[in-house]
């Protein structure tokens, strides 16, 4: 799952069940935790903390092995200033009115707090803040897509 949250934390249909986590973990996968407004309820912009708590939950239910970093967006960071809010918010004018709109697609597609290039070490100081180990923050941030890779591709 290259991309998406847990639907524990916030129920959204892009976000996956507790269920589909474990199937993911039993088989070998792994889950990206996106950085997209679909981590908190709307109309809330959702933080760094919201992530955090998508990617513990991850790890409770899934394992160290089994829990990544996901993205549905850019790496730039997202353009805040009312040049890009207008741009992003005609565009959303015209996916919601094609129908082509998630729910709650109604905020800029960014994590306060992660709208930075250096979003990695972001993540990765606060994994390591909330005790996690170096080991699994390595895992985190990039390790477990390297090793489900190249099982893939190898």
């Amino acid at each position: 799952m290259t991309h998406a949250g847990c639907t524990a934390i916030h129920a959204h249909p892009r976000n996956k069940t507790d269920e589909q986590l474990k199937a993911l973990a039993d088989k070998g996968g792994v889950v990206g935790i996106y950085d997209l407004p679909y981590l908190a309820a709307s109309p809330k912009q959702p933080t760094v903390d919201d992530y955090i708590a998508h990617v513990e939950h991850a790890l409770k239910v899934a394992g160290e092995d089994h829990v990544g970093i996901g993205s549905d967006a850019s790496l730039e960071p997202f353009d805040t200033s009312p040049k890009g809010m207008a741009e992003f918010n005609k565009s959303e004018e015209m996916r919601q009115k094609s129908g082509l709109a998630a729910p709650e697609e109604d905020r800029p597609t960014y994590v306060i707090g992660l709208n930075i290039p250096r979003r990695i070490e972001v993540i990765a100081d606060q994994l390591l803040k909330r005790g996690y180990s170096a080991r699994v923050t390595e895992k985190v941030i990039g390790g477990n897509f390297v090793k489900v890779f190249r099982e893939i591709w190898t």
